[in-house]
């Protein structure tokens, strides 16, 4: 069962608790004049019974049913220090930790029986001894088997020896084709190289785009004119600019590589954000005599930037003071890329201008070759041809292998198999051997483990048949009880833990956390549990296998803390609407920080829960931590001793 039943311990607080009626308070003096009450009460009472014998069932039920506006008294108790938990409980079942039943696997008769049904035992004891011949004779003949499975081995590996000897020349003369083979491969291999060259340089034919920029320049060229190699053209990467600055070393460890820094455009009477991309600890010299470092900063470009406009940059030092250059520097292109055309050829296409924005691969130039076309044609025929040549050499070692190797190969894989199969012959002939033996102790049972005769269903001289149980042996001083905890409560409990546990007859045990099996999850509507065991000595057996048990751990505990009541916190909206956890507190006179809090309006007979600043308590917003069921912990706003209001009590005289 789900280990979150019931929380019958100090648990965490909700969001909002219901107030509760508390203990009655100590007797107090009684008002002035409520004996004159009780007194006309009870005349009342009087002529209501006189009423009822009269017929005047009518009558009492409107007295009876008439309502009360009196509030009562205010009932108030002090903030305390003390220790609070949060619990959690549930249900399992206790089990025996070990049982141990005696079946037998073949007929015979009774011969002796040395124990009785609630017998202690410890592992070893003898339990009874019963004479089969079937036994005896099926341990023989498994012995018989586990021989003559022995001299099949033997058979099996003189036939190995024989198919092996016919093999070697074989092997060499294949081996010398595997060979032959690799060479071929090694040649395809260079072949194939030699291809990826020359579509390499066919690639070559055609100039594009490293990334997306801008054209600053470009060569001429005329669509059907030859092209000779050489540069073609230069591309800027528009989109990210950098400013190269140097900074006094005073600033050497107030500017770090990712540091933003304001970049100002005095052409453009503009202030853009970059960053710090690169520092160069370079040792430059003023004219003054100063020593700088270099501050590369970064930062990208709407679309009106260009190289060489002047610009300068400041940082913020730790203090907040700015950081200045020694002089203003001048913008740069982040990246630039000069593209040359590495093989001549007729010009086919041309897609160049100056200033014109590029993408990525765009192609920007593409020349023709029919050389490399026909060199890339002559290598594919040369490779097919050794690909042929692979071909045959495969061909011929599959040849070989099926001529020469095949018979001896397969004499040596079918011996080998034979062995194989000898052997487990073998090592089945010795486990039924065991089997059997294991069988026939059965007939001479000793005790497997320590514990208490359950079942004793022999006597001697009785015939007994093969799948009867004999005896059934449980281990009941320790105890095994699995519960289940949710994954919102799994934490809190881990191996070696204790656990509280209860039985129906509120007999207490303790139970340790012996394992958490976290491969047995279990959900159920969107509850994750786990199967928690847990062992529970049981030394004067009173722990009953089967019994359910009630467990319960603590998952959360805070000492020395503020508490009140769980009556005392009721909740109101604040003038924001946020809704306040509140306490009411008495005072000698009004705080200044009383919080504004908007109450509800009452109907008429309804009756105020919480006291008004007239009765002298004024509201406190509290934060609340854990709580049980009867006091809440109080993490702010009240102190130790504070008189806390709790609710309004029924009087003698309010209600006869």
């Amino acid at each position: 069962m789900p280990d979150l039943t019931q929380v019958t311990e100090p648990q965490a607080a909700p969001e909002e608790a219901q107030p509760s009626r508390p203990t009655p308070p100590p007797s107090r003096k009684k008002p002035a004049g409520q004996g004159r009450k009780k007194l006309i009460k009870r005349l009342i009472a009087l002529g209501v019974a006189a009423a009822v014998f009269g017929g005047g069932g009518f009558a009492l039920y409107r007295f009876l049913n008439s309502s009360d506006d009196t509030l009562g008294e205010i009932y108030a108790t002090p903030a305390f220090i003390g220790t609070i938990q949060s619990r959690v409980s549930g249900q399992g079942n206790a089990k025996a930790k070990e049982t141990a039943a005696i079946t037998l696997t073949q007929s015979g008769v009774v011969q002796e029986v040395f124990v009785t049904s609630g017998q202690t035992v410890m592992a070893g004891d003898p339990l009874y001894t019963i004479f089969s011949q079937a036994a005896e004779d099926a341990v023989k003949a498994a012995k018989d088997n586990v021989t003559e499975a022995q001299k099949r081995v033997s058979d099996a590996e003189r036939g190995v020896v024989t198919a092996q000897r016919a093999v070697p020349a074989a092997q060499e003369a294949l081996e010398r084709q595997k060979s032959d083979l690799v060479k071929l491969n090694e040649q395809l291999a260079k072949l194939n190289e030699e291809l990826t060259e020359l579509n390499n340089s066919k690639s070559d034919l055609t100039v594009r785009a490293p990334r997306a920029g801008k054209i600053l320049k470009h060569e001429s060229f005329t669509v059907g004119k030859d092209a000779s190699p050489g540069p073609v053209c230069t591309i800027a990467d528009n989109q990210t600019m950098k400013l190269s600055l140097y900074y006094s070393y005073a600033y050497e460890s107030s500017i770090y590589t990712g540091q933003k820094a304001q970049v100002s455009i005095p052409s453009l009477m503009k202030v853009q954000e970059g960053r710090v991309e690169q520092i160069n600890r370079v040792n430059f010299i003023s004219p003054e005599g100063g020593t700088f470092f270099e501050v590369v900063v970064s930062l990208s470009n709407p679309g009106a930037l260009t190289k060489d406009m002047a610009a300068t940059a400041t940082m913020t030092d730790s203090d907040g003071s700015d950081i200045y250059p020694y002089a203003d520097g001048k913008l740069d292109y982040a990246e630039t890329w000069e593209l040359e055309l590495k093989i001549g050829g007729p010009v086919l296409s041309v897609n160049l201008s100056d200033h014109a924005l590029v993408t990525a691969g765009q192609a920007l130039l593409t020349v023709g070759d029919k050389e490399i076309k026909d060199k890339i044609e002559a290598k594919q025929d040369e490779i097919e041809a050794q690909k042929e040549s692979i071909k045959a050499k495969e061909k011929e070692i599959k040849t070989q292998q099926e001529e020469v190797i095949p018979d001896a190969k397969e004499g040596i894989k079918t011996a080998q198999e034979a062995v194989e199969t000898a052997k487990q012959g073998v090592a089945d002939a010795q486990q039924k051997v065991e089997e059997e033996l294991k069988k026939l102790a059965d007939f001479n049972a000793v005790a497997p483990i320590d514990g208490t005769v359950t079942s004793c269903a022999i006597e001697p001289g009785q015939e007994v048949k093969s799948g009867d149980t004999v005896v059934m042996i449980s281990n009941t001083v320790n105890m095994l009880v699995t519960i289940n905890v949710t994954d919102q409560n799994i934490a809190f409990i881990k191996p070696g833990n204790t656990v509280d546990l209860v039985d129906w007859n509120d007999n207490m045990f303790i139970g340790t956390v012996t394992s958490i099996d976290m491969s047995k999850v279990e959900s159920d509507q969107g509850m994750t549990t786990y199967p928690v065991t847990l062992m529970v000595e049981n030394f004067d057996g009173s722990l009953m296998e089967g019994t359910t048990m009630r467990y319960s751990f603590v998952t959360s505990q805070s000492d020395d803390c503020v508490q009140v009541p769980t009556a005392c916190i009721q909740y109101f909206p604040d003038s924001e609407g946020n809704r306040c956890a509140v306490v009411f507190v008495q005072r000698d006179a009004r705080p200044d920080d009383v919080p504004e809090l908007e109450y509800p309006t009452f109907e008429p007979g309804q009756k105020r829960t919480f006291p008004t600043e007239e009765e002298g308590y004024y509201p406190v917003i509290v934060e609340t931590g854990l709580y049980d069921t009867q006091n809440v912990e109080i993490k702010s706003g009240v102190e130790a001793g504070d008189n806390v209001f709790v609710n309004y009590t029924v009087t003698d005289y309010s209600g006869w």
